[in-house]
């Protein structure tokens, strides 16, 4: 049963009780081909959504790879407070607010500084809390 409407800057999505994964999922609304099979009213609602009610702080820090007069000036842009930004959001609309950002948060930023000049400096706790981000190669390398 879907329970809120979702813009993420791009497109819309549609966060809902997914009865086949027995999970919360947001559906991208793009992608729904003809007309819903809707059941009964579903025991599924936002309440029970504990990621949706669950709100998390990411700390995001202009990238330690770039020269102090930059960080600097990526402060600056971002009107970080003794150089951090706080976004405090819903687990599942987390990823949305670093994705939109351009937030590093798999290590890329180290190799490409000037191309990634947000890092997020709390992941692990941010996983600990339950945020789940997508696979990437820091996540799978041993």
């Amino acid at each position: 049963m879907p329970h809120t409407l979702v813009y993420d800057g791009i497109r819309w999505h549609v966060r809902a009780y997914c009865e086949k994964k027995g999970e919360y999922l947001d559906f991208v609304m793009s992608r729904f081909r003809g007309t819903p099979e809707l059941l009964n009213a579903s025991e599924h609602g936002r309440k029970q959504d504990r990621e949706w009610n669950t709100q998390v702080t990411a700390v995001v820090v202009p990238n330690p790879e770039l020269s102090t007069t930059q960080q600097d000036i990526i402060a600056s842009d971002y009107a970080m407070v003794e150089g951090k930004l706080l976004i405090t959001q819903r687990i599942p609309l987390l990823h949305y607010a670093l994705e939109r950002l351009q937030v590093s948060y798999d290590g890329e930023h180290r190799d490409q500084p000037l191309q990634h000049p947000l890092v997020l400096t709390n992941r692990t706790e941010l996983i600990t809390a339950g945020c789940r981000f997508k696979l990437k190669s820091i996540d799978v390398s041993s």
